[in-house]
């Protein structure tokens, strides 16, 4: 699972039956700009995406996408848990049954 949450409530997921890698990341990213765009046009101009710096984050593919499309994002130090949205999310999701059957 690859997620972002914003400053409103809304949650952007994309569920994969593989590991995370630049590829599947980038492809998340494309999906992303694109919910942003029809959602919100003036995102770049009030939105930061908050990575935690996962090798796949950090490849000259995915910074040369973030580049070309504008994408305004930083960089959380290492290990840095407890400052990430994202991972306060996944911990409340992983309490719930997240296999009912």
């Amino acid at each position: 699972m690859i997620a972002a949450l914003d400053t409103h409530g809304d949650l952007y997921i994309m569920l994969m039956q593989s590991n995370t890698n630049e590829d599947t990341f980038c492809h998340y990213l494309e999906h992303l700009v694109e919910q942003l765009d029809n959602d919100r046009p003036d995102w770049r101009d009030n939105t930061v995406l908050q990575l935690d710096g996962a090798k796949y984050h950090m490849t000259d593919k995915i910074k040369a996408f973030m580049k070309k499309n504008r994408v305004p994002a930083i960089v959380s130090g290492a290990y840095s848990y407890d400052a990430s949205v994202c991972e306060l999310f996944f911990a409340m999701f992983k309490r719930g049954e997240i296999n009912i059957q």
